[in-house]
């Protein structure tokens, strides 16, 4: 029978607890609120990673906490939930949805732990395993080369909050956070976008479009250069000296991230 008398419960901790702690807890009064379908998205950004993947359903788990050495969400799982991921959705509006099923989850597992009705808990398959990595600048660092539109997208909604989308212009120094991102439908194409990470201002819309991987392209409504102010993509474009533009167009890269088996290399106009 497992009897909660005495608990320990986390939820997006992101530290290893230490053992001293741990070990004044019995196995099944340890557990861990996680974000996800354990053991997919083991790790510190398991919601940011299901929305930049395109998932269409994540879920909520209530795992075993386990001591310094066993890995992060590596506990076994008392219980779990699928929740759907509504289109569009972005972390800030996310979070709150799986917050609120990971608490009725984790109230249901007592409820049951105390009426002797929870079934016991099962190990993960580690052959199921995916890591969700803190989100960091290379994260953020966008490969038009690798990317298409929809995974540009969907990696502005889900790190948006935390680390702007970027990319390298002009130099191998200068970055350009990107905002308000959308896919550019096929029909209305850019077609002077001949090359990939090639950009132009759609003076109509006021939006500064993108070509991306596999023919497709995106469309930027505001844009924030290193060291200046975030600003509509049409007034950064006319403050853009013209000798920095190729045939009224510019051309972004990956600097220090450029990978020579796939990036080209940029070169000072």
């Amino acid at each position: 029978m497992h009897h909660p008398s005495q608990l320990l419960i986390v939820s997006s901790l992101g530290r290893f607890i230490p053992w001293k702690v741990l070990k004044k807890f019995h196995p099944s009064r340890k557990l861990n609120v996680h974000p996800s379908l354990i053991p997919k998205y083991r790790g510190a950004g398991p919601i940011q990673w299901a929305i930049a993947d395109g998932l269409e359903e994540t879920g909520v788990s209530i795992i075993e906490v386990e001591k310094v050495g066993m890995g992060y969400d590596v506990g076994d799982i008392w219980a779990q939930k699928t929740v759907p991921i509504p289109p569009g959705a972005t972390y800030p509006s996310l979070m709150p949805i799986l917050a609120d099923e990971g608490s009725e989850l984790l109230v249901s597992v007592l409820r049951n732990m105390i009426n002797g009705t929870q079934s016991d808990s099962i190990e993960q398959d580690p052959d199921q395993a995916t890591e969700a990595p803190a989100i960091d600048a290379q994260i953020a660092v966008i490969d038009w080369w690798r990317w298409n539109a929809k995974k540009v997208e969907q990696v502005s909604r889900a790190i948006m909050h935390q680390k702007p989308i970027y990319s390298y212009v002009f130099d191998h120094e200068t970055t350009l956070q990107l905002f308000d991102v959308s896919i550019l439908p096929k029909e209305h194409h850019n077609l002077r976008l001949t090359s990939i990470g090639m950009a132009e201002l759609n003076w109509k819309s006021e939006k500064l479009e993108v070509q991306c991987n596999s023919d497709t392209q995106v469309s930027i409504g505001g844009v924030k250069q290193k060291n200046k102010k975030l600003m509509p993509a049409r007034e950064w474009w006319l403050g853009v000296n013209e000798k920095k533009k190729s045939e009224g167009m510019i051309q972004f890269h990956m600097g220090p991230w450029r990978d020579e088996t796939i990036h080209p290399e940029f070169k000072h106009s």
